[in-house]
């Protein structure tokens, strides 16, 4: 989507390391488009610094949420955040297919306009004018009906959510992931997976990435042995942990499951060289 923009705009999109995002910015850039958790290694990203930077040579800051929503608190007015995206269902649990959401500052509502107009974002609707006049909130990036059902699962999500303290639910992401981490470090001989997160909690989504050669056999055996983790191309491994329904047995349980699964893959590989050898 941003290369499309960019191509649109005639505009160039510079990609740059998250660990680096600070230090690229300069009067060049328009807008600054980050995750606030990374995807592949869970990394946290302090919003605020971010804006701050961006701000002083002119830029928007678009926040992606999508790992982020729903397992920590989040202050994106305080913390000075123009706008963010993010997705429905993950951490929100509305489920696959749930609807994607959006976040537009106040002070900016009425400069940015929605380059797809729908008949939703309307200010009457049912007016049926012949011109379009749009919404004066944030109904105005409305631009078709949204998918009934979808919405009835993420509506119940989102419900859990708010009756959860989100302080409370971060704490326990934090000690959800270091447990899962500790018994990584603990248990493991050297033929652990290497960690890709930080050690660091504060600087941790709710998420734990793994590196290892074999990641999509070991993600396939996992799933044969109940336990889900994501596979993401070439070699990481994707834990997420939601806190509303992870429990510290789960984290126990599959940490051994994973332990055993990936030693079985190691053994299978090492007896698969042996015998191309001797072929």
């Amino acid at each position: 989507m941003a290369q499309s923009a960019a191509r649109v705009q005639n505009r160039k999109l510079r990609i740059v390391a998250p660990a680096r995002l600070v230090d690229e910015l300069d009067e060049d850039v328009v807008v600054v488009m980050f995750s606030q958790v990374d995807f592949r290694t869970g990394r946290l990203v302090e919003l605020r610094p971010v804006a701050e930077q961006a701000h002083a040579v002119g830029a928007l800051v678009l926040c992606d949420l999508s790992h982020s929503a729903g397992v920590m608190p989040l202050a994106l007015g305080d913390d000075g955040i123009d706008l963010a995206v993010g997705c429905g269902y993950k951490f929100l649990n509305g489920g696959r297919g749930a609807p994607a959401f959006m976040y537009v500052a106040n002070r900016l509502l009425h400069s940015i306009e929605n380059p797809i107009w729908g008949w939703l974002g309307h200010a009457e609707t049912f007016a049926f004018e012949a011109e379009y006049r749009p919404d004066s909130s944030i109904a105005r990036f409305l631009v078709g009906c949204p998918p009934i059902l979808s919405l009835v699962a993420l509506e119940e999500g989102i419900d859990l959510l708010l009756e959860a303290d989100l302080h409370a639910v971060r704490r326990k992401s934090i000690a959800l992931t270091s447990s899962f981490i500790d018994l990584l470090r603990q248990e493991w001989d050297d033929d652990a997976p290497e960690i890709l997160s930080p050690l660091d909690g504060r600087r941790r989504g709710s998420q734990v990435a793994l590196r290892h050669p074999s990641a999509s056999r070991i993600v396939r055996a996992l799933s044969e042995n109940g336990v889900i983790a994501e596979f993401r191309a070439p070699d990481i491994i994707r834990f997420g942990f939601a806190p509303l329904y992870v429990c510290y047995a789960d984290i126990w349980d599959s940490s051994q499951i994973l332990k055993r699964v990936t030693h079985q893959v190691d053994a299978d590989r090492r007896a698969a060289r042996l015998r191309r050898k001797f072929e």
